[in-house]
């Protein structure tokens, strides 16, 4: 571990390493992309529920995996009209949130207390992996930086694996 360079920047805490590689961690409360889609007016939560289920607002992770199974395929002539729209706002956001290592595959990951998304294949040796985890008291994100050329050696699937694996929630002391 690098420490000089390993700091808490907000929430977030980079951890770096003297190979070059390093993790970004972050955390976020329940529901909290749901929310904030609600809030920012920019979807309607009814008409996610309508058009996807009760369940895709029930968690973030409901919700993303609604978001990354919409296609263009799901659209098409005989669609009726507030469906394909509903499907395009869908479409949109997909195109925003989805990160640019998921052009190698979006994968679907999961450990004895949480479920979620893995953006990007490492053998493919992308500069950036992402990591979504999901549970009812929240979620936790994984941002894995490498060097794409060079000596440094590569973050393999089985080291994030690991990482995946071993994270717990860890019950907030009072601080009294």
């Amino acid at each position: 571990m690098d420490e000089e360079k390993s700091k808490q920047v907000g929430k977030m805490q980079v951890i770096a390493f003297r190979s070059g590689n390093a993790i970004l961690f972050s955390t976020s409360s329940p529901k909290q992309m749901v929310t904030t889609l609600q809030n920012a007016g920019k979807v309607d939560l009814n008409e996610l529920q309508r058009l996807y289920g009760e369940n895709a607002i029930r968690s973030d992770y409901a919700l993303i995996q609604r978001i990354l199974e919409t296609t263009p395929s799901k659209i098409g002539v005989l669609t009726p009209e507030r469906d394909a729209v509903g499907s395009s706002v869908v479409l949109m956001i997909k195109g925003i949130m989805v990160p640019g290592a998921a052009e190698s595959g979006i994968f679907q990951v999961r450990s004895a207390h949480f479920q979620g998304f893995q953006y990007g294949d490492p053998r493919s040796r992308p500069k950036l992996l992402d990591v979504e985890l999901f549970a009812d008291e929240g979620g936790v994100r994984f941002v894995f930086s490498q060097k794409v050329t060079g000596t440094p050696p590569p973050i393999t699937q089985s080291e994030i694996n690991r990482v995946i694996q071993t994270v717990r929630r860890v019950p907030v002391k009072n601080q009294d």
